[in-house]
């Protein structure tokens, strides 16, 4: 269902467009449950069982206008989404799905993390590491030592584990906006396209497998500054424990801001007169030049924000995906 409103003012030069939507999806792949009762070996193969709501709102103003030889057009775009699974199908309560977890009535593919309170960089940090009784708290089956971290003990237990595991945001924009410009100027043309999205985190995969350490691999190099506990004590990062990844669960440490804007497309051109041409056999000339993906404006430590995750479980983590490429291209239009 969508309610919208167009209205045009001042000639036409400024239109508005507004519109509020509910979309409603079904029969959503999801897995299904099946008893090991039944001789089922653990698999869970998929049906279409789930369903999804959206809903937003979506405003358009553009404005058009001449002055003398310079025409320009520019329109701005807001979008919002509020994102809820309305069922899973087979009655589960829940479905958890890498480092994400979706529940009826709550967004989809929220991050299901353990919280992380820094490192443990005093021996007193490490004694005052008990539970509500004063039972000391273990760390894959271990005490910790200084520079490892210190993982949040959600269910007060003895042993951080895959309970202790909480929301710890969204893969879903609160914001998405484009900005779009063109213009002319005598037998000059500019075009470009802008982009961004704004309020939603991204699991960095990359980076979690760059600090991994568990075997003799290639890890991503340390920044001067965030080098590991043994050789900076006063960096976030904790020491490094080869075959050991209690440091490296997965948690908050690698949950990041995806926020971003992007300078996604922008062309220069010149057409060259018509009465230049006309004694080669040429209608028409133009020469131009056109970028992508030139400036990008973001916190996000990662190869790049803008990325696809298949998914829809899971789809906030960016999983090794390729980087959107930057091109510069020069051409030509010629029309005989």
């Amino acid at each position: 269902m969508n309610f919208g409103l167009d209205a045009a003012f001042l000639n036409q030069r400024l239109n508005v467009s507004a519109e509020y939507y509910i979309s409603k999806t079904s029969d959503v792949l999801t897995d299904m449950p099946i008893a090991l009762s039944t001789g089922n070996q653990g698999g869970a193969p998929k049906a279409n069982a789930a369903s999804l709501k959206n809903s937003g709102f979506e405003m358009t103003i553009g404005w058009r206008d001449q002055v003398s030889d310079f025409k320009y057009n520019v329109s701005l775009n807001f979008t919002t989404l509020k994102n809820e699974v309305t069922d899973l199908g087979y009655d589960k309560p829940y479905l958890i799905s890498g480092q994400s977890i979706s529940k009826p009535g709550e967004p989809l593919a929220m991050f299901y993390l353990r919280k992380t309170d820094g490192l443990f960089r005093t021996q007193e940090d490490i004694d005052n590491y008990v539970n509500s009784k004063g039972e000391p708290i273990l760390i894959n089956g271990q005490r910790p030592q200084l520079g490892d971290v210190r993982y949040v003990n959600v269910d007060d237990d003895t042993n951080i584990t895959d309970n202790d595991r909480q929301i710890c945001g969204s893969p879903w924009a609160k914001l998405q906006t484009s900005l779009i410009f063109n213009a002319e100027w005598k037998n000059f043309d500019l075009s470009m396209m802008w982009y961004g999205q704004f309020g939603n985190k991204i699991y960095n995969v990359d980076k979690w497998q760059g600090r991994l350490f568990s075997d003799n691999s290639n890890y991503i190099r340390f920044e001067k500054g965030e080098e590991p506990y043994q050789e900076n004590p006063s960096s976030s990062t904790p020491r490094i424990i080869y075959g050991d990844q209690r440091n490296s669960m997965d948690s908050d440490r690698f949950l990041e801001n995806g926020s971003y804007f992007r300078l996604k497309n922008i062309s220069v051109g010149y057409t060259f007169k018509k009465s230049w041409l006309s004694s080669y056999g040429i209608d028409k000339l133009r020469l131009y030049v056109t970028g992508s993906n030139l400036l990008t404006i973001t916190g996000y430590s990662g190869l790049d924000p803008d990325f696809v995750n298949t998914d829809v479980w899971n789809r906030g983590t960016s999983g090794f995906a390729f980087p959107n490429t930057r091109s510069v291209m020069f051409g030509l239009d010629l029309t005989f």
